[in-house]
């Protein structure tokens, strides 16, 4: 009985590679250099046995998963349409699968598969094919290295996206049907999408291998596919994060896809089609198990098109611990640990509220005078008689007069001349942050005028300008001499000779006063008249 069927198997392998055409690209028809069982397992998270998702694990997750897989029936030989054997009847593999998500957008996975054993009927060749009746036997397979990087959460899309370019490594044994002949390169792009708890996967992808062939089968460059639907279930007392999961995955040539290239062979060939269902579950906080049962849409001849598989695995989960939540009361943003104000929410880094209470422009933490409306320049402080020295500090609140008499109006001549100095008892004012001098300092420049033309002797005046700290000190030195000149260019266009006047300016480098008070500031906000060296002891004339 067993020789008529090898027999009638040879006559028919005979007729079958008669019929394919002769190509001097083709391998050899017993080089064989493929594996019989295609659609592998995945090792990557959050997805479905074969079909990849394109979720990814918080950082620092990692899995490890030892995975059985049994399939029946998975090479056969044809003529025409007609199945004409079995040469692989069974397979048992296992596979070492792990996973690690090392960044938001970066997961790399492997598998380390290892077939222990799996049915050989290559004896029902008959003598007259003896390079086809070698057998089989077990041993590694080819070695898988799987990344997968992930789309950025910023791009917003209505579907999560990831791309696995994976690689399949020459370790197995193309002879025994357990391996390629070369490199294997297959990338994919996943797509999900989820609907509460259920999620729904999608790869497409592609498979550029080194061509593999037994008789009639020819296994070249692919397309592959997939699609699953993932359910997930409520946690229960003993299954955590249950899953329920049905899946179909298929491989096509794609020089020509869905259709054989050889032409008088099915589709069904080389067109591996399957269909899975099963479940997938956390026992605990750690540990879980896989299991999955399925088949090929066709029994007909060729590979992968096995008439029954089963997946059955242990596997083991780690996920970081979130951080501790941050306490921050008040829900400003701030954690209580640095909140100043933790029960009253804020917009500052001190996490107090900006309150102001005299609606003046300045938050109160930066207000000297929070209940009356005041100036930036005078730190929130009101200035009543308008002299820029702020009412805490003015002795004279309700009369204009110049910092240098601490806000009191002068009595006597605002301008004097000293040994030294031609000395102000006012202040020259400019626009803010600029070198224009104020109208309301002119009757104060005019009173310089008058003492320098009454005293011609005086030959050479330095024209100095100082400034408070606010600001950088280039800035300050630059604003300095450009207010000093300004001054210059007064006392010229009202008569005084430009040889008789120099300019110069010093920034904040010489303050009379301190810097923390809006008086203090104000003093040192000043313009001084200096008598050069060759000027001094002359005999002024009021």
């Amino acid at each position: 009985m067993l020789w008529m069927r090898g027999a009638a198997l040879t006559a028919g392998l005979a007729a079958a590679l008669a019929a394919v055409p002769a190509a001097a690209q083709l391998p050899d028809a017993n080089a064989r250099g493929f594996d019989a069982v295609p659609q592998k397992a995945t090792p990557l998270s959050s997805s479905a046995f074969v079909v990849e998702g394109a979720r990814a694990a918080p950082p620092g997750s990692w899995h490890g998963e030892l995975l059985f897989d049994w399939n029946v029936q998975i090479l056969a030989a044809r003529n025409g349409d007609q199945k004409t054997g079995n040469f692989i009847p069974w397979r048992v593999d296992g596979h070492l699968l792990g996973a690690w998500t090392v960044l938001p957008f970066l997961e790399i996975a492997g598998d380390l598969p290892v077939t222990f054993a799996q049915g050989d009927n290559f004896e029902e060749i008959a003598g007259g094919f003896p390079p086809f009746n070698t057998g089989v036997s077990g041993g590694l397979g080819d070695l898988r290295l799987v990344p997968r990087l992930f789309s950025p959460a910023s791009w917003k899309l209505p579907v999560d996206l990831a791309l696995v370019p994976e690689l399949r490594l020459p370790t197995g044994s193309a002879e025994s049907f357990l391996g390629g002949n070369g490199v294997i390169f297959a990338p994919r792009l996943n797509v999900e999408r989820a609907f509460g708890p259920v999620r729904l996967l999608l790869n497409v992808g592609l498979r550029y291998r080194s061509t593999g062939r037994f008789l009639q089968l020819i296994v070249e460059n692919e397309l592959t596919g997939g699609g699953a639907v993932v359910w997930t279930l409520p946690t229960g007392s003993v299954f955590r994060r249950p899953e329920l999961i049905a899946e179909t995955t298929f491989s096509t040539p794609l020089s020509q896809p869905f259709a054989s290239n050889i032409g008088t062979s099915s589709a069904s060939a080389t067109t591996p089609w399957e269909f899975l269902v099963g479940a997938r579950t956390l026992f605990g906080k750690h540990w879980g198990a896989t299991f999955a049962v399925g088949r090929g849409f066709s029994s007909n001849a060729g590979y992968g098109r096995e008439a029954f598989r089963m997946l059955a695995g242990i596997r083991y989960e780690f996920e970081p611990e979130p951080a501790a939540p941050v306490k921050d009361r008040d829900h400003d943003g701030v954690p209580d640990e640095r909140d100043r104000c933790p029960d009253e929410p804020g917009d500052g880094p001190d996490g107090c509220p900006d309150l102001d209470w005299d609606k003046d422009g300045i938050p109160n933490v930066d207000d000297r005078c929070p209940r009356e409306p005041g100036t930036m320049e005078l730190d929130g402080c009101p200035d009543r008689d308008k002299d820029a020295i702020p009412d805490p500090e003015d002795k004279c609140p309700d009369e204009p007069g110049p910092a240098e008499n601490d806000g009191c109006p002068v009595t006597g001549p605002l301008v004097t001349l000293e040994s030294d100095r031609v000395r102000l008892r006012g202040s020259v004012h400019f626009d803010y942050d600029k070198a224009v001098i104020k109208p309301e300092s002119f009757p104060l420049l005019d009173e310089v005028v008058s003492v320098l033309s009454k005293n011609p002797q005086l030959k050479h005046v330095r024209v100095e300008g100082h400034t408070d700290n606010k600001g950088t000190a280039a800035y300050n030195l630059d604003l300095s001499r450009r207010r000093a000149a300004a001054v210059v260019e007064y006392l010229v266009q009202h008569g005084i000779a430009r040889s008789r006047l120099v300019s110069a300016g010093y920034g904040f480098e010489r303050p009379i006063a301190d810097n923390a008070t809006a008086l203090g500031r104000a003093k040192n906000r000043r313009v001084e008249f200096r008598l050069l060296e060759d000027d001094k002891g002359g005999k002024p004339q009021k």
